[in-house]
């Protein structure tokens, strides 16, 4: 009779405890969401009751415009600092031999 070592071995022993413990988050993002939602609800029913018609779009589109071009403004530059100065293009394939 032959003793050999049984392939299963360990395979179904408890998993080690994890080494570095999961971060908790600061703040919940479901509260944040809906505090957000909150807050434009607030703000369209503002600009809806002190600017009557139409004027209160025009505002909100106006702020919202103004917002995200600077926005735009502010990723472009952001992109143009992580270049340093490197040439965003590929060097030229020669097409011809």
């Amino acid at each position: 009779m032959s003793i050999y070592d049984n392939p299963s071995t360990g395979k179904f022993e408890a998993p080690s405890a994890p080494t570095e413990p999961t971060a908790e988050r600061s703040f919940n993002p479901r509260l944040l969401r809906l505090l957000l939602f909150v807050l434009l609800g607030v703000a369209a029913y503002w600009l809806r009751t002190a600017f009557r018609g139409r004027v209160w779009a025009s505002l909100v589109s106006t702020v919202l415009a103004i917002g995200l071009g600077t926005f735009d403004l502010f990723m472009k530059r952001k992109r143009d600092d992580e270049m340093d100065g490197k040439d965003p293009y590929s060097p030229p394939t020669r097409i011809t031999r």
